[in-house]
């Protein structure tokens, strides 16, 4: 979810035990996106607000696989794929498409914020423009 979130399609999660990453730890159980948005890097007063039709969620697993899951318009995309942490920043790495890098700060134990660069059709041209995520999950 969130590359947006969600980059491709993939297959379900493969444990492989445990990761024996301590950054992983926070990230393990499933988490809902609060805020999603993107902002125009040309224009910073053009926001989308994602889940204004939408919802969006992730799982991520000890073994540092992940589930992730979009629907606008009750269209949902899921996409499958593992995920690396270190201070400040996680990788998304789907298991079909290009790794998505954010930065990241938990607020509380279950609040984490998410943030980078990103693209966006804001003018629906079917050509994606330069934009930045902002994304906000509490952890059910």
């Amino acid at each position: 979810m969130f590359g947006i979130v969600v980059a491709g399609c993939g297959s379900g999660d493969t444990p492989v035990g445990p990761s024996t990453n301590p950054l992983l730890e926070p990230f393990v159980g499933t988490w809902d996106a609060t805020v999603l948005t993107v902002q125009s890097v040309a224009d910073t007063s053009i926001v989308v607000d994602l889940l204004e039709n939408g919802v969006s969620y992730i799982t991520i697993y000890e073994s540092g696989n992940y589930q992730s899951t979009i629907a606008f318009g009750g269209a949902p995309f899921t996409e499958f794929g593992s995920l690396d942490v270190a201070e400040g920043v996680l990788t998304l790495r789907p298991n079909n498409g290009d790794p998505v890098t954010r930065a990241y700060v938990f607020t509380s134990s279950t609040v984490v914020r998410l943030d980078g660069p990103t693209d966006w059709d804001f003018n629906l041209d079917e050509v994606d423009d330069p934009a930045n995520l902002f994304m906000e999950m509490e952890k059910r």
